[in-house]
């Protein structure tokens, strides 16, 4: 008459335990308690992570429309990714967005909401890929899941270079901008003389690391994983693998592309039948400062087993 019973299916021959008032109500609260928390998280979420989209668009007219992308190079820095989006842009199915976006990595762009994100890409026709690029999403802790939640469905293009080559790169880029001229040993090592691994430059070469947190979320053929070093050999190569990836109609050609000799890369034939080419800015392919021998050996040595855990991680060995 003074307690109740709770009867829990299928537990020690379907017997019952029996609770005290005390006991139950305390259960009770616990229970209620537990579920307002979740509520509360739920909700909390639902107001800082936009929902799926897969149908979103923003009419233009009646035959195009601004749409969620369907395909993002996510990185790396000073791997290729500016290239690699103005040649694909050749491609009369793709349409890209300009200029970077960056909507998953930065809080007060994401904090805007995804009908926002799609008011930046450019009208495109049903049979056309909406493209962007946004080169640090691809090292940004947060990105992936970010992404993942707004859509499953992406075709992800990651463009990687020789991680010591591109740390070199990342520093020249640095140094153009940076008013205060510094050496590269005294960014790369510290006071100790080893190698500074909280510089943004070196941890951005650390390729295992991004890459595992997006094989999280997404999964390993969703990432088309370009050879940056073979694209600045030989573009055209590496383009008709991005165009079967995207499941495109054949349109790249070799003789769309000659090669710069003052510039050191590949430039693309206009599109409007004239017989000059365009070439990246000033800014891109800019020589890169001296580093010695003894620099670039100890470097090697360091990123070989995050090179080694990526080709595991992946599958894709890239010959660094």
């Amino acid at each position: 008459h003074n307690s109740r019973s709770v009867c829990l299916a299928g537990f020690m021959n379907r017997r019952c335990i029996k609770l005290s008032t005390f006991g139950f109500t305390l259960l009770a609260g616990i229970t209620l308690s537990w579920w307002y928390l979740q509520e509360s998280l739920l909700r909390h979420a639902h107001s800082h992570c936009p929902s799926p989209v897969p149908h979103n668009v923003s009419t233009v007219d009646g035959q195009s429309a601004r749409r969620f992308p369907q395909a993002i190079i996510i990185g790396v820095r000073k791997g290729g990714t500016r290239a690699l989006i103005d040649m694909l842009g050749l491609h009369p199915q793709i349409s890209a967005a300009r200029p970077e976006v960056h909507y998953f990595d930065y809080d007060s762009n994401f904090d805007k909401g995804v009908q926002w994100y799609i008011d930046q890409m450019p009208p495109t026709r049903p049979d056309q890929v909406t493209m962007e690029k946004s080169p640090s999403y691809f090292v940004t802790p947060h990105v992936p899941q970010r992404m993942s939640m707004v859509s499953r469905n992406l075709k992800l293009i990651l463009i990687l270079r020789d991680p010591v080559t591109r740390l070199i790169s990342d520093y020249a880029q640095l140094l153009a901008k940076d008013k205060q001229k510094y050496s590269f040993e005294d960014k790369a090592f510290n006071s100790t003389g080893h190698l500074n691994t909280v510089w943004a430059p070196v941890v951005c070469s650390m390729y295992d690391v991004h890459i595992a947190r997006w094989l999280d979320h997404f999964k390993r053929e969703q990432i088309h994983i370009v050879d940056g070093d073979k694209f600045i050999e030989h573009p055209f190569g590496e383009l008709l693998k991005v165009e079967t990836y995207l499941r495109l109609k054949p349109f790249f050609k070799n003789d769309m592309f000659v090669f710069n000799k003052t510039k050191g890369f590949y430039c693309w034939m206009k599109m409007n039948g004239e017989e000059s080419h365009v070439c990246l800015g000033n800014e891109k392919g800019r020589p890169h400062p001296f580093v010695s021998l003894e620099t670039v050996s100890r470097l090697k040595d360091f990123y070989k087993p995050h090179n080694r855990q990526f080709r595991k991680l992946t599958g894709t060995d890239l010959g660094w």
